[in-house]
């Protein structure tokens, strides 16, 4: 193997990793900025008498009426009137971004979780309470969670997770370099594109927002993109 298959390949293990770490933040930040943004929302359109329980509900009788013909009449319109800003500021700011299915081969992916898959049985011996002898009850909960975490980022395809901790205990890693480096760039262009999406969303640009004006600037955008007014 030449050096540089090593150095470009602890190059996309950086970059998976910090890609997944960006999307991540972004996620939290605007999971807490979501309940904000509704609430600005709301005071904004009961200050300038604007009836947003009546916009919710029209913007949603076509999609209820879709619903029950399909059979699923179970969910009222009131319900739904109700909800409706729950997920408001997942929508996009202007047109929705793309976000390409990532073009690596079906053989990369599917090599790529068998090779993981062994990784993580490898890992689950070090890991896993029943496997271990002489821990403490505090070492034995500190292994259930790494293991917890090594099989959910097995499921996830986050391998770089499995790397580190394949690394901590001092396991051999599989040597595929040039397999896993082609796998990892093309699962990074996906996450940018997802990180890309994310910044799109109306909670991340209110979270972005510096001034009041600013704020009441993107909720008009918001009204007038969902409702049309």
């Amino acid at each position: 193997m030449r050096a540089t298959d090593l150095v470009r390949w602890h190059r996309a293990v950086n970059e998976i990793r910090y890609k997944h770490n960006e999307l991540e933040l972004l996620k939290e930040l605007a999971d807490d900025y979501g309940p904000v943004f509704r609430e600005h929302v709301r005071k904004y359109c009961e200050d300038n008498r604007i009836d947003i329980e009546g916009l919710q509900a029209r913007s949603n009788l076509s999609a209820t009426t879709e619903k029950n013909q399909e059979g699923d009449g179970d969910k009222n319109l009131l319900e739904d009137s109700e909800t409706a800003l729950e997920s408001a500021g997942e929508h996009f700011v202007g047109e929705e971004p793309m976000v390409e299915p990532i073009k690596a081969e079906s053989k990369d992916v599917d090599e790529m979780h068998e090779i993981f898959k062994k990784l993580f049985k490898k890992l689950a011996v070090h890991l896993h309470p029943d496997k271990v002898e002489n821990l403490t009850d505090s070492e034995k909960l500190d292994r259930l969670e790494m293991f917890k975490e090594a099989k959910q980022a097995l499921d996830e395809e986050r391998y770089f997770f499995l790397l580190d901790l394949s690394e901590r205990f001092k396991i051999r890693l599989p040597r595929n370099y040039k397999q896993q480096t082609r796998w990892m760039k093309n699962k990074v262009d996906h996450l940018s594109q997802e990180i890309k999406s994310q910044q799109s969303t109306y909670n991340f640009c209110y979270a972005e927002c510096e001034t009041e004006e600013e704020r009441v600037k993107l909720i008009i955008m918001f009204l007038k993109q969902l409702y049309e007014i």
